[in-house]
């Protein structure tokens, strides 16, 4: 069993993972991304949300994994990454299948 330090150690990306998903914007946009690719404009105007806001939490679930970016000249279009199809599921297990 894992204790102090080495627990802490091991449950750290796993904290980074899911506080990029601990905002209700976030989580619409990963929602929204689940279903189809989208371009930055398509969840401003779903969201009815500033682009700069937008882009502040897809840079935030980018950073993490969540989401991929896809350049088509000089805009981006974004979707769930591959990895991260089961990944909610598997982090939240690895919390309590610590050992």
């Amino acid at each position: 069993m894992l204790i102090g330090k080495r627990l802490l150690n091991k449950v750290v990306p796993t904290a980074r993972r899911i506080h990029a998903l601990s905002h209700p914007h976030r989580l619409a946009i990963l929602s929204l991304l689940s279903r189809e690719p989208l371009w930055v404009s398509d969840l401003v105007n779903y969201l009815n949300l500033p682009s700069s806001l937008i882009s502040h939490h897809l840079r935030l679930l980018r950073k993490e994994g969540w989401i991929a970016k896809m350049k088509e000249g000089k805009h981006s279009l974004y979707r769930v990454s591959e990895k991260s199809k089961n990944e909610l599921l598997n982090v939240v297990t690895d919390v309590f299948t610590t050992k």
